[in-house]
């Protein structure tokens, strides 16, 4: 029973890694990204994405959060939630982070498309 969780939840990684990367080249045509380019791309069945994540819209946004996690994740700690550093208060740590974050909506103008979509 415990190989068989393994297993799905390696599936359902594969399905995420595969959709993440179709997001990253889509440049924000989610309706260009369909359920047979992520069934190949992760080498599943089609079936096998309807299982997991209910829909196609269910498992972008699904992507479109980790994606964003992880970026926030990699932004000095505090910054995320809004927070100044003891050390700076001239403000210079809060314009890297701010500098950051547009650097990465600039080059990534695919997430926060979809991003923006999802939340509205």
């Amino acid at each position: 029973m415990e190989k068989h969780k393994q297993n799905q939840s390696h599936i359902k990684e594969k399905i995420i890694d595969a959709t993440i990367s179709l997001i990253e080249s889509s440049d924000g045509l989610i309706e260009n990204i369909t359920m047979r380019a992520i069934a190949q791309k992760a080498d599943v069945a089609v079936g096998l994405i309807n299982y997991h994540f209910t829909s196609k819209k269910n498992l972008i946004e699904l992507c479109v959060q980790r994606i964003i996690s992880h970026v926030m994740r990699t932004f000095p700690t505090g910054y995320a939630m809004g927070e100044e550093s003891e050390g700076d208060k001239s403000g210079g740590d809060m314009a890297s982070f701010t500098t950051s974050v547009f650097t990465f909506l600039i080059n990534h103008p695919e997430i926060s498309k979809i991003s923006m979509l999802s939340d509205l």
